[in-house]
């Protein structure tokens, strides 16, 4: 292995999550970057099926925090909440795009919704019906 990729590994390895946060507002260009940062991350065909939610507001913070059980959900300047957001597909692009989107969807469901004993396809989401 050449020297490059050990680093890579050695960073993937050493990596540790620290949820202990400055309650501090981030600037409109940190921000900026973050949001863009996460959106050059790779995605299944680049698909980017998510939406980012960007939450400041103290009490909805707390009452996040309090339901989710999660405290550092409250002790920051900006949280960033990542949704699994399938629906955007189904209205963004041109109408081949579209169409695009609807077969790798379509696929997707298939083989997540197969009933490892039975091998059936559960019901179509209510999001691929009216494409």
């Amino acid at each position: 292995m050449n020297k490059t990729f050990n680093e890579v590994l050695a960073a993937i390895m050493s990596h540790r999550s620290i949820r202990k946060f400055k309650n501090e507002k981030l600037t409109p260009s940190q921000i900026e970057i973050i949001v863009r940062a996460a959106q050059m991350a790779s995605s299944s065909s680049f698909m980017q099926a998510y939406s980012i939610i960007g939450l400041t507001d103290p009490a909805l913070k707390r009452e996040l925090s309090e339901i989710t059980k999660t405290p550092y959900i409250e002790e920051n300047g900006h949280l960033f909440i990542f949704c699994a957001d399938l629906k955007r597909l189904t209205v963004m692009g041109t109408e081949q795009e579209k169409q695009d989107m609807r077969m790798m969807l379509e696929s997707s469901v298939f083989y997540q919704s197969l009933s490892p004993t039975q091998r059936l396809p559960l019901r179509t989401p209510y999001w691929l019906q009216n494409l």
